[in-house]
């Protein structure tokens, strides 16, 4: 049942649905970009990502359930940037059903560096 509210607040994030996502998280709901410090209220979590850049298509790779967490994989790529990323993230829920936390670890596609190439 969670595995299925990540990948339906996934599909709100990629088609900008900023209302329909906010309306997944608790209302004291925290995110967490470990990656860059960065500690983000509920309102100040979608503002974010309505201010940023661009149009993003977001692609659910994986998501399972754990005891603790649900843990989704996502590939966001964008017809505007020739930028791909990756978020690892860990999400919490209420007893309600809404997201209570979401811990994301976020890379960007790269080529390996030149000191690794040849080993």
């Amino acid at each position: 049942m969670e595995a299925d509210a990540v990948r339906t607040f996934w599909r709100h994030m990629g088609e900008g649905q900023w209302d329909r996502a906010a309306d997944m998280l608790d209302a004291s709901c925290t995110v967490i970009w470990p990656c860059t410090g960065e500690v983000f209220t509920k309102n100040h979590f979608i503002a974010v990502n309505r201010a940023y850049p661009g149009r993003w298509a977001i692609h659910v790779e994986s998501c399972a359930q754990t005891s603790e967490h649900t843990i989704s994989v996502v590939r966001v790529e964008s017809p505007d940037h020739a930028q791909v990323h990756y978020a690892v993230s860990f999400f919490t829920f209420t007893i309600e059903g809404l997201i209570r936390e979401i811990r994301e670890y976020w890379s960007s596609v790269d080529s390996p560096p030149e000191w690794r190439r040849g080993v």
